[in-house]
């Protein structure tokens, strides 16, 4: 069996229908890159496969200008596939260990909106369409994955907790405690008897990723903020949290993290204005020590 084969057999095996759809998106579209760029690597026998090889791949992918976050897409896919060859004894181990991603490679800025941009986002989510999913999702750190996903069932009134079933990894099935606001939008959301999944388009049908890249779109009109996306308001929630001093543990829970280290490394970005206010207060701290 041929590497690309085999990663072809993988994806449809073990990531197909077990993982988010988004992961399953992500994987092919690396094997989609890895055989268009390499096919004679591709080509290969899987038991042909070495850690040199694999690594000069990424060399290449960097040299080529394509992001950070694409080539750990293509790591994991070398690493993962590969485990389970060796597990289904394909090759005799896993040949990929330890891969680098080239320092050369461009990582993408992720960012929360200031509380200056997010209350503008507000405003404008308030009056457009879909607006309120916006400030759902900006009011319980939820992935656009989970938000599409979210039932009836999955709601409970007497808790103020939603259920997230469907999510990326193990540690994202959890129970979300709802604010004030994001329980207010649930009790207003209009609901019918034949109605299963909470947040749906003009016509009823469960919202998709079209329907939200819209939302967001229509938010940059409206606001003239163009580094708005969805993934942006999961940044602010975790934003506001550290902030305004949620403890870590609880917000890497209710992110749906199992590392705490990963959350503050990865979604906190406080904003100018709340350095220099912590800074202020330190330097009135030192100044009453004095």
């Amino acid at each position: 069996m041929t590497i690309s084969e085999w990663v072809q057999t993988w994806m449809k095996t073990y990531i197909l229908g077990y993982r988010a759809e988004s992961t399953y998106r992500g994987y092919y579209a690396a094997w989609h890159l890895l055989c268009r760029y390499f096919p004679d690597t591709m080509d290969m026998p899987v038991d042909q496969m070495t850690e040199l090889i694999a690594q000069n791949v990424l060399a290449n992918l960097a040299h080529k200008g394509y992001s950070y976050s694409q080539l750990n897409t293509v790591r994991v896919v070398f690493h993962q596939a590969f485990q389970k060859a060796a597990d289904n004894g394909l090759c005799e181990r896993n040949p990929i260990q330890h891969l680098e991603i080239p320092s050369e490679a461009p990582k993408g800025h992720r960012t929360a909106l200031t509380r200056i941009q997010q209350q503008a986002v507000l405003e404008a989510a308030s009056h457009i369409h879909l607006g309120h999913i916006a400030i759902f999702m900006m009011e319980t750190g939820l992935r656009r994955s989970e938000v599409r996903h979210l039932q009836w069932p999955d709601f409970s009134l007497a808790r103020q907790t939603i259920h997230i079933r469907h999510s990326k990894t193990k540690a994202g099935e959890r129970y979300v405690p709802l604010t004030r606001l994001a329980l207010q939008i649930l009790l207003s959301e209009p609901k019918k008897r034949s109605d299963l999944y909470i947040f749906h388009n003009k016509v009823g049908n469960p919202i998709n990723d079209t329907n939200l890249r819209r939302l967001y779109m229509r938010l940059r009109k409206e606001t003239g903020i163009q580094d708005i996306t969805n993934h942006v308001f999961r940044h602010t929630f975790a934003t506001r949290a550290v902030e305004d001093d949620m403890n870590i543990k609880a917000l890497s829970m209710i992110l749906g993290h199992t590392d705490v280290a990963f959350t503050m490394r990865t979604y906190a970005h406080p904003d100018e204005d709340f350095l220099r206010s912590q800074m202020q207060a330190f330097d009135r701290a030192e100044h009453q020590r004095s």
